[in-house]
């Protein structure tokens, strides 16, 4: 089993695996960072319940030369660009405010840069170790808004569902009490070998959310749900599949699995 799997101590406390959440499954992302942003709106918007709610500010970036560049965020937050066409082979490293904050090629080939935190009101420098001939288009440059994210945590925080992980079986497992029927969204890479039990009765699980992380549906009343993987190896666990980090809600909440698990 790859190291990376495992659980490092029985004592750590696992997030929560699993939510009762909108039907997600018509959510429909494409394999690549083009529509990044729409996307994580797309899955915001479910969750949040509204049509214009949006997860992203648009940003205001300004060229001093050729590889420098600055901006005054208009948010507090965290600071995404999207390197236009040209610059994804000519930069290797990235600059903010005199701090290091990129020098891994693959994370720029795919063209979408995490340069961190911002705070409302104070300037960004930001200067590249290649000159940039293309401008950046007015959709580029983005901050995730620390609230609207807190937001969206704070609905699924309410509306999960405590299922705890029990070590001798590999399995998790809690008690839930609907007043509807609902889908019980699962923080679990898709896989067949995963077995689902609703009061001792195997589920049908589906996949959601470009197949790749799982749900059931849940009726209302009080039941037992009980997950565990066929054989009992979690080969799997709870960490993120390789689509999955496209997802950025679902990643931001479950970030710090990786105290948990050796990544």
């Amino acid at each position: 089993m790859p190291e990376k799997y495992l659980i490092q101590n029985k004592n750590d406390k696992l997030p929560s695996v699993g939510y009762f959440l909108p039907d997600l499954s018509k959510i429909n992302f494409p394999p690549s960072t083009t529509e990044y942003f729409d996307n994580q709106d797309q899955l915001a918007m479910k969750i949040v319940g509204e049509k214009n709610f949006s997860l992203f500010s648009n940003q205001l970036i300004k060229q001093v030369s050729k590889n420098h560049f600055t901006l005054l965020p208009t948010e507090n937050g965290k600071l995404f660009i999207k390197l236009p066409q040209s610059a994804k082979r000519k930069v290797l490293s990235v600059t903010v405010n005199g701090r290091q904050m990129l020098d891994k090629s693959e994370e720029v080939a795919e063209g979408l840069l995490n340069l961190g935190e911002v705070d409302k009101g104070i300037a960004v420098d930001i200067q590249f170790t290649s000159p940039i001939s293309e401008k950046f288009d007015s959709s580029s440059t983005k901050i995730l808004v620390t609230n609207n994210l807190e937001r969206v945590i704070k609905i699924m925080d309410a509306n999960k569902a405590d299922l705890l992980y029990n070590v001798r079986q590999n399995t998790f497992e809690g008690s839930v009490n609907l007043t509807s029927t609902r889908k019980l969204f699962l923080s679990i890479p898709y896989d067949q070998n995963w077995q689902y039990k609703i009061d001792g009765n195997i589920v049908k699980a589906h996949q959601t959310l470009n197949k790749t992380f799982t749900e059931i549906d849940v009726m209302s009343g009080t039941h037992l749900i009980k997950i565990s993987y066929q054989p009992k190896v979690l080969w799997y666990s709870i960490a993120l599949s390789g689509l999955s980090m496209l997802i950025l809600v679902v990643w931001e909440l479950f970030n710090y699995v990786k105290k948990i698990f050796k990544v």
